[in-house]
């Protein structure tokens, strides 16, 4: 190349810098590290990592959700992760989510992806009484209160009375009745402990607990 100098009206010569200009190639594939996750699992639960194919080389990508089928899911940075709505096997045992990965010009590809929602198998985690007291002398077949279960899973429950306070007291399904008032005497004993044991119907885990009455 040449350049015409103002005071000498020389012509200089000087290399030409050539500039190749390669045009931007938007992703081409998207991919999903892992896509099972355990129903139940804590809220920001890592699923999996999304990567993106591109054939420009160093391209950097964004990630982001479409679709989180009903906002189960949520994106951190590259990361699939769980959100504070409990996923439930139940419910649903594959949900459909769909991501975009923009690069750095732009591109984008947008991509579905099937995430498969496990069973897990939840023990009862806590036996109620819905009254813990009652009057001495009651006669037979008096309601005490009725038995109720805790557990991070909804259940049909099964109660079984292990221990009746030496015939104090019996289960008529979840109720708890008075067996033989005449041996309800606040004068000899203040209380009385009784042994539950409640058993889900569905998966036969069981658990075990004293309950005193007043």
């Amino acid at each position: 190349g040449y350049q015409l100098t103002e005071k000498s009206n020389q012509l200089l010569s000087a290399p030409i810098v050539t500039l190749t200009v390669r045009p931007n190639h938007p992703p081409t594939a998207l991919h999903l590290s892992a896509n099972t996750i355990a129903e139940l699992s804590p809220e920001n639960t890592v699923i999996g990592r999304f990567s993106a194919v591109d054939s420009d080389k160093q391209d950097w990508f964004v990630y982001g959700l479409l679709d989180d089928a009903g906002h189960y899911f949520q994106v951190v940075g590259d990361k699939l992760q769980t959100t504070v709505f409990a996923l439930r096997w139940a419910e649903g045992a594959d949900r459909e989510i769909t991501v975009r990965s923009v690069d750095a010009t732009g591109g984008f590809i947008d991509q579905r992806f099937t995430i498969h929602v496990t069973p897990v198998v939840v023990k009862p985690t806590a036996i109620h009484l819905t009254r813990q007291t009652v009057v001495e002398n009651s006669p037979t077949g008096t309601a005490v209160g009725r038995l109720v279960t805790e557990s991070r899973k909804p259940g049909t429950y099964r109660y079984e009375l292990l221990d009746d306070a030496q015939g104090r007291f019996q289960l008529k399904d979840d109720l708890l009745v008075v067996a033989d008032g005449t041996r309800l005497d606040f004068e000899q004993q203040k209380s009385h402990t009784i042994t539950v044991r409640v058993e889900d119907t569905s998966t036969h885990q069981t658990l075990t607990s004293p309950l005193t009455i007043e």
